[in-house]
């Protein structure tokens, strides 16, 4: 591990066991995440149905994409130009990350598809399968049935 950083103004430097320790106390806490997953709202609506999380870490993402069934809930870190194709068929986007102005605010709009951003864990805590409720009324994620 090898961090650097900037507090205060000043860059800091943490490797070996240090970086490591200090790398995982960034990241959140999984085991408060059971069924709800909070976010923005970028587009209202409310929508059931299983999830498809697409990871871009993925060997082949076209694959993938083509693999999504029509009506899924899409869940990815976030989105690009390049994931169109899966958001077409998309009931419902959430990612981890984005704003209100992310590329999946913009495209849900667009497209008239309830959107949750900035959820920071909806990758981690949602298994493609999921059935989950996008209540972008109230910028919550649910997740109803786990498929494991």
């Amino acid at each position: 591990y090898f961090v650097i950083g900037m507090r205060n103004g000043q860059v800091f430097l943490k490797s070996s066991d240090e970086g490591r320790i200090y790398a995982k106390s960034l990241l959140p806490d999984l085991t408060k995440y059971k069924n709800e997953i909070e976010g923005q709202i970028a587009k209202m609506g409310f929508v059931r149905g299983h999830a498809y999380v697409l990871h871009w870490n993925a060997k082949d993402v076209v694959k993938e994409m083509e693999e999504m069934p029509k009506g899924s809930i899409l869940v990815a870190g976030q989105t690009r130009p390049q994931l169109m194709p899966a958001i077409r068929k998309a009931a419902a986007i959430v990612t981890d990350e984005g704003g209100i102005t992310s590329h999946a605010a913009i495209v849900s709009r667009e497209l008239g598809i309830p959107c949750v951003i900035g959820t920071k864990v909806a990758t981690k805590i949602i298994k493609t399968g999921d059935m989950i409720e996008v209540d972008a009324n109230e910028g919550i994620v649910r997740i109803a049935e786990r498929t494991n």
